[in-house]
């Protein structure tokens, strides 16, 4: 689907400069405006960024299309013990961390500085 999506911008690329040879065209810009010579008129910004979103299209099509076809190696399932543990109490044998004895937590006593005035 993209690789069509930039087949018609190319397309489109292409075909632009045919309308270059048309009488409204050689109206606004000179009569020595022909398929190929824009005549008195100047190529903007818009005609380079379409050719270089023709190449980006092309890009991403490829990138896409070869990551759609690798295969992820999928990760085995960790292997965890099956035990029912009752949620609403849990001691410190079923402890996922161990005992929370071990833990060896201090208490902790937050205290504002004292405020100097002079």
């Amino acid at each position: 689907m993209k690789i069509l999506d930039a087949l018609c911008m190319v397309i489109a690329c292409v075909s632009f400069p045919f309308g270059w040879n048309s009488d409204e065209f050689r109206k606004v810009c000179g009569p020595e405006s022909n398929r190929f010579e824009v005549g008195l008129c100047s190529l903007r910004w818009a005609y380079p960024l379409a050719i270089i979103a023709c190449i980006d299209g092309f890009i991403l099509a490829t990138l896409s299309f070869i990551l759609a076809t690798r295969h992820v190696r999928l990760q085995p399932e960790p292997q965890y013990q099956s035990r029912e543990i009752n949620n609403a109490y849990v001691t410190d044998v079923a402890s996922i961390a161990g005992s929370r004895k071990s833990l060896n937590l201090q208490p902790v006593l937050l205290v504002a500085p004292p405020h100097i005035i002079f």
